[in-house]
């Protein structure tokens, strides 16, 4: 070949006689139609900015960000740019896809045909079940799943035919969470729609997170801090993107992603600084309280109200979350004697 004296193509084939085809690794990788469009949906926050500047990496040239309040930062700004260096054209959509009418819209003003979508919108409504209306339902599943729907009904009419629906769904729909029952099942809603697409032949994903450390929701509640879920802890958001390849390409209509944490014992610690493992979760130093002072009141969390709720009942009896609300920097104090 070198010498330039064959003529037509050459192939080449494994011995796959001898078994070597198996011990080649490899892994499979997702590329984006150039003349395509690809929606995000919530594509200016933080998992949704660095999930579309994979997608430009990966060969997509049309985006569309749908985007409550638009570009507000910096970072935002150099994403964008760097999207655009290479030769990705991005457009910011104020479109809320939770009406039917505007996400119609949306895919009417496409200039190129659609794609995929991937649907990460959300919004948030913690508190206790007790607590929830049905107003804050609806206000937490109708980004989720009428968005979803209506993103389901749309792409259903598209002709260009949709190689990818994808929706960014949570470990929580999966195994619950206190403090977010409303979160937890609009998820696992949003999921039954990628189902009903699957059987119907249509492509669709929903991918379980765990909990994202380092941008996003979760980053912004966790500040910054590893926090320890129901036996898994945080990810990355590159570890979140490392496994797309392989969740976009096999067959199951829901998946996981997430990190499992280490095993510890609580009893094996030393019991004079349970208090401080306590304070740690909640950022706080004990010299800047007072002892009267309830958990609730020092703006405690439904992640961290989790996290404190799991290790006092690994070290020493069942609690409700609302007793872990209602504990004292006195009573956590006391938990090291």
């Amino acid at each position: 070949m070198t010498s330039g004296k064959h003529r037509g193509k050459i192939l080449l084939k494994m011995k796959d006689d001898i078994g070597i085809l198996d011990k080649i690794p490899f892994q499979a990788r997702v590329n984006f139609d150039p003349m395509k469009s690809y929606i995000v949906t919530g594509g200016l926050g933080g998992m949704g900015l660095e999930l579309a500047d994979w997608l430009s990496i990966r060969g997509a040239r049309h985006l569309v960000l749908t985007s409550r309040s638009g570009v507000r930062t910096g970072y935002q700004k150099r994403k964008l740019q760097q999207m655009e260096v290479r030769g990705t054209k991005v457009v910011i959509a104020a479109n809320d896809v939770s009406k039917l009418a505007e996400a119609e819209h949306l895919i009417a003003k496409l200039t190129v045909p659609l794609g995929g979508v991937f649907h990460l919108a959300l919004v948030l409504k913690d508190g206790s079940f007790l607590d929830q209306t049905p107003e804050f339902f609806k206000q937490v599943c109708d980004p989720k799943v009428e968005g979803a729907k209506n993103l389901d009904i749309v792409t259903r009419r598209s002709s260009s035919g949709v190689n990818h629906f994808v929706v960014f769904s949570t470990l929580m729909s999966k195994i619950g969470y206190e403090g977010l029952s409303n979160y937890s099942f609009a998820n696992s809603a949003m999921e039954r729609i990628i189902e009903y697409r699957r059987r119907d032949n249509l492509s669709g994903l929903a991918i379980q997170y765990g909990l994202v450390g380092d941008v996003g929701v979760s980053h912004q509640r966790l500040k910054g801090q590893t926090k320890e879920i129901a036996g898994t802890t945080s990810q990355t958001i590159a570890s979140c993107l490392e496994v797309l390849d392989h969740l976009l390409l096999q067959q199951e209509p829901v998946v996981s992603s997430f990190v499992l944490a280490e095993k510890a014992d609580a009893g094996t610690y030393p019991t004079n600084i349970f208090s401080k493992r306590i304070f740690d979760i909640l950022g706080m130093q004990k010299d800047q309280l007072t002892s009267t002072q309830t958990l609730e009141n020092l703006g405690l969390d439904s992640f961290s109200a989790l996290e404190v709720k799991q290790l006092i009942e690994r070290k020493r009896r069942k609690i409700s979350t609302q007793h872990v609300r209602d504990l004292t920097v006195a009573d956590i104090l006391a938990m090291d004697e």
